[in-house]
Parts: structure tokens; sequence; C-alpha cells
């Protein structure tokens, strides 16, 4: 059963009869990857149904289908949701979305409101480019531009005094999110004001890096390792990166290699997923060699080798994972020539990224 099913199973249960739970919170995680701009803003707010209908009405069913995104199917889950009584008429509130290349920022969040509480959703990286550099950029920065964002987001929504916020008062408040999204939930918990931090109940990582071990050690991420729980597919790839001294529990996967990135590949039951023992050889070696080849070097080589990389894509004029698609020959053949101009160091990496990428890919027809 995946997240569709449990849809189909446990919509008409409001969540006064079935309390939010671990498989609720990756379907408002997953629902942050839709691009609401145009229906939702940092003021303007809609019930989830509201949002559904004015997003199918904006974009065309079969362009959905087609987007390049490990998350392509995340534009289902919106629109069964939006019939049910359980996700139906949640709010959908302060909804941000910023993507800039100059600062290399791609940051974008959505707020869930029930009577009784808050679910904030930090969306994952999409198919920009920028994103995916910010990512890289994890490896070499203490912090990323998201990760401020995501901070100044929660205490914006606790300094919320809108009429509507003080009648209902709520005082629960749910992080979570989806690959980086899960990053961004755990630093915005980590470092928002010990207030805030009180009113958390769960800060859920959905397959998203860790932290430096230096930075788990910080008394405010101390403070907040007890509410933090880490989800990972057996053969996680992006969700071993770095440190993880929270709580992780691993999820069968119906999928192989980097495809179980994709939670829709996730088993559930109908109160939560269906648990792995252990993780997949294939995780565990690309896991260390990842980690390990990020200890050979410096951060500022890391640093070098990250805008070695991402110069190529610029030389492309390549913004988004879908233009990576339409490469004609022309450029396929500038492609080989900028990597071949890379320094040896730089190709080296690369080529040993891409061999780590490639033995844990049991997806490949051949090795």
């Amino acid at each position: 059963m995946n997240l569709l099913d449990y849809i189909a199973w446990r919509g008409d249960l409001s969540f006064e009869e079935r309390k939010l739970n671990e498989i609720d919170s990756l379907i408002l995680s997953i629902l942050a990857y839709e691009n609401y701009d145009g229906i939702l803003s940092e003021k303007e707010n809609k019930t989830l149904k509201e949002t559904a209908d004015c997003f199918f009405e904006k974009y065309d069913e079969e362009t959905l289908k087609n987007r390049v995104l490990l998350t392509n199917r995340s534009y289902e889950l919106l629109k069964e949701a939006a019939k049910t009584k359980r996700f139906g008429e949640l709010v959908m509130s302060n909804y941000i979305n910023e993507v800039d290349e100059q600062k290399e920022v791609q940051f974008a969040a959505v707020t869930f409101c029930h009577k009784e509480w808050k679910y904030v959703a930090f969306r994952g990286t999409d198919d920009t480019i920028v994103g995916w550099k910010e990512d890289f950029a994890m490896t070499y920065r203490d912090e990323v531009p998201s990760q401020h964002r995501a901070v100044e987001y929660i205490h914006r929504l606790d300094s919320d005094t809108s009429f509507l916020n003080k009648l209902l008062k709520r005082d629960i408040l749910y992080i979570g999110g989806h690959s980086k999204g899960g990053n961004l939930a755990m630093y915005a918990a980590a470092a928002a004001a010990e207030e805030i931090q009180k009113k958390m109940k769960r800060v859920d990582n959905f397959d998203g890096p860790g932290f430096h071990e230096e930075m788990w050690q910080q008394p405010s991420f101390q403070r907040i390792l007890p509410l933090i729980h880490t989800y990972i597919p057996n053969g996680s790839v992006f969700g071993r990166l770095f440190a993880h001294l929270e709580k992780v529990s691993i999820i069968k996967s119906d999928q192989s290699g980097l495809l179980q990135h994709d939670a829709f590949s996730w088993h559930v039951t109908a109160h939560h997923f269906v648990y792995q023992e252990d993780m997949t050889l294939g995780s565990e070696k690309a896991a260390a060699k990842l980690n390990s080849m990020l200890d050979e070097y410096t951060p500022q080589q890391r640093e070098e080798l990250v805008a070695s990389l991402f110069n190529v894509f610029e030389k492309l004029n390549i913004h988004t994972l879908s233009d990576l698609t339409k490469l004609d020959l022309s450029k396929g053949i500038l492609a080989i020539r900028e990597i071949n101009a890379l320094d040896s160091r730089s190709k080296k990496v690369l080529i040993d990224m891409l061999k780590v990428i490639w033995d844990v890919s049991e997806i490949l027809p051949f090795k």
C-alpha cells in the first residue's frame, strides 16, 4: 500500500477521529513540492480543496505527468487529498517560493492549519539547478541560505498576529520535509527560539541529509533532538549523507537504487510505515564511499569542485533538470569538452561520484 492507497482508505477519518501520524506528515511534506505561485501567497490562504481546484485550472495534468522530478506524482496526491474529509478542509497558508540564482538559494514552504495545530512543510530540492547547487554547498558550508530562510519562516509564522491566528490559538507545531526539506525542518527546529521549540510536538525528516557532528553537539540541537525522527528507505543514499544522531527508522520500498528517494515507493499501513531492520548493502557502500570522499577534501577544495561542476551547467545554459533532457548533439559535444577541460582533480571526483551512483542504482540494466 502506498500514499495514494492510504488516502483512499483513511481519507474519510478526520484528525479528531485519528490524530496526525507519520504518514500524514509525509503527505503534507510531499504536497509542498507543488508550485502554488499565483494561487497562494504569504497573505492569501485557501483550503486544500480550494487550492487544488485552482491548481488544476492552471496546470494541465498531462504536462504535470511529464515533469522531470523524483517527486513527480505529488500532483496526484494533491488531487486525491483534496477530495477527502481528512485533508480537504486544512487551510494552506504562508506560502513562499524563492529561487534566486544570484544568491544561490532555492527555498519554499507552506503551512497547513488545523484548528488545533499547524504543520510547516519545507520543500525539498525541485528541478532547478540552483537548488541542486545549494545542496552541494552543504558539503563545504556549515549553513546554506535556505536554512536561514527556514528559521526566518518559523519566526514569522509564530509572530502572526492575525485575528484568525489569535482566535484559534494553535499552540501545537509540527514541522517536516522530504529530502532537503527534511534537513531544513531539523535546522529550523534547532535554531528556533526556545519559546517556539516548546510548541513543537514532532519534527520529521524524510530521507534528508543530516549535519556535521559539531552541529549536533550544539545546545540548540540537543534540546530538540528527542523530537526529531528521520525516515529513510532501506536503499537510501541522500538520507545517509553526513551524521545522524536522531532516531532513524528504515522503511520498505518497492523501488531500488536512487529511485527509492521517491516517497510513493514507500510501503505504508493504516497508521505507520512498513519497517525494515537493515539497509541494503548498496546503500551502506554508497553512504560510506560518499562520506569518505567528502573527508578527503578540505571545505575550500569542495567549494572549488562544486564551482567547477556547476560552471559547466552555466556554460551549457542549463537551469533546470528538464533542460538536461533536452540536450542536443551540439550541446552534448560541448558538455564533453567542458568536462575534459576540468582540472584532473575535479574530473576524478566527478567520475568517482558517478561510479558511486552507478553502483547503487540497481535499476540499471548492466554494471
